[in-house]
């Protein structure tokens, strides 16, 4: 009884292998083939080491293709590799310009009414990046009320929302309330928040 255990045991490891190694193969055409939200992904298992040996100098590279292409979050990992010297040479300047570009882009989505990238702005105001982005309580919540008010979020995020506004005194609440229904005006009539 115990070998038969053994040996499932054994079969089921090398099938979980096997799929890992599938799932990288597929992941690494696609990011091959260009598709951007692949290559950040790829990068994010290098970064990692999920699936792959960690590796910062791959993560960075496949960074850098998803980043060319102006996919955020790509922007956003690969300033914080260059502010924090990761599989590049530390970089600070390099980091602010990618940081700010990701910043943009993240803004130009959060404005099409997209209540995730709202979210996400929200959240990097709040805690600020590396030093890369000024942290802006009154700001962030803006955003994140915006992303309340336009979608079903889940659970973690709802309970990050009540937590960083439970920290707001009433009137910073107040302002971020007021400046959330301008951005909502604004993006009601196409027009950009800045």
């Amino acid at each position: 009884m115990r070998t038969h255990i053994i040996i499932f045991l054994f079969a089921f490891a090398a099938c979980q292998h096997a799929q890992a190694a599938d799932s990288i193969r597929q992941l690494r055409l696609k990011a091959e083939q260009g598709n951007a939200a692949a290559q950040c992904e790829l990068g994010n298992r290098y970064y990692s080491g999920v699936d792959v040996e960690e590796n910062n100098i791959e993560a960075v590279a496949w960074y850098r293709k998803a980043a060319d292409q102006g996919h955020a979050m790509a922007q956003r990992n690969l300033a914080v590799m260059y502010s924090r010297g990761l599989g590049v040479e530390k970089n600070k300047v390099e980091a602010n310009k990618l940081f700010n570009k990701a910043i943009e882009q993240r803004r130009k989505d959060a404005e099409q009414g997209g209540a995730e990238e709202q979210y996400i702005l929200g959240v990097l105001y709040y805690e600020g990046e590396d030093n890369m982005i000024i942290k802006d309580e009154i700001e962030s919540m803006a955003w994140l009320y915006l992303a309340r008010s336009n979608a079903l979020l889940d659970s973690n995020q709802q309970q990050t929302i009540r937590n960083i506004e439970s920290w707001l005194d009433p009137a910073s609440r107040q302002m971020a309330q007021k400046r959330a229904k301008e951005y909502a005006e604004k993006i009601a009539a196409g027009k950009p928040t800045k």
